[in-house]
């Protein structure tokens, strides 16, 4: 599995993308584009077009207590717990990465609900990391009107284990967001390419909103970078994270 670049990053520099004014957050993920009208690529012989998925940009919102396990949180009205989730960007095989707004692309989020610490987190110098649970449930989707065209994206993006870590933010990345002591890196990756290359794999970046007494998010502020690895011991800092990834992993 190769990656392929979502956005130039020049333009990440200069216009920082979402960004709010006093400059603490990184910028937006993709656009939730609602596919529709005709999809898919492959014709399977009697005439009918196929749903191919080739290309998947991952985004992903997770609680974490501290000792790195992925956990939900409380919303800020102390009301229902929100349950971690993954949002998939796929893209079939006529699909040009990037292209948020064609018909080639769709959305689908699935609830992470027990995913499991990631075996790689220390070789992959992470602070920590997860693996989704295989059968995840798709809380989400805008992919419906493709599964006329013999496409299951819940089936897909539930059968594939996918991969997200959260560490220090590397080169070029590192010089991109020099001036948000918030924002913070990591990678995303599957079980086609475990250990993604350093300059294509770790392109994920985020932020962290800290928890308040009763386990709430608290939004006042999002948490400096530094502070997620305990400074005053072994452990992760509990938060709300938000991960986008500026690159998409083209499937095998």
């Amino acid at each position: 599995m190769r990656m392929v670049m979502a956005w130039t990053l020049g333009l990440l520099a200069c216009d920082g993308g979402g960004e709010a004014d006093d400059g603490t957050t990184p910028p937006d993920p993709p656009p939730e584009d609602t596919a529709t009208e005709t999809h898919g690529t492959t014709d399977t012989g009697g005439g009918n077009a196929v749903f191919i998925p080739r290309y998947v940009n991952i985004d992903a919102a997770f609680g974490v207590d501290a000792t790195g396990a992925v956990v939900p949180v409380v919303s800020e009205y102390y009301k229902d717990p929100v349950a971690p989730t993954i949002t998939l960007y796929i893209g079939s095989e006529d699909w040009t990465p990037g292209d948020w707004g064609s018909d080639q692309v769709c959305v689908v989020v699935l609830d992470i609900t027990g995913a499991t610490p990631g075996a790689w987190v220390k070789e992959e110098g992470m602070w920590f990391g997860f693996d989704t649970p295989v059968g995840a449930p798709a809380i989400y989707s805008a992919c419906e009107d493709m599964q006329g065209d013999g496409y299951d994206p819940y089936a897909f993006a539930s059968a594939i284990q996918w991969s997200v870590g959260v560490g220090e933010l590397v080169p070029p990345y590192a010089t991109y967001y020099s001036t948000y002591e918030d924002t913070f890196g990591g990678f995303s990756a599957t079980p086609a390419d475990p250990e993604p290359d350093d300059d294509e794999g770790r392109a994920m970046v985020g932020v962290a909103y800290p928890l308040d007494a009763y386990g709430a998010v608290d939004y006042a502020a999002t948490m400096p970078a530094t502070a997620i690895p305990n400074q005053t011991g072994p452990g992760i800092a509990p938060g709300y994270y938000f991960m986008t990834s500026w690159w998409i992993l083209e499937l095998p």
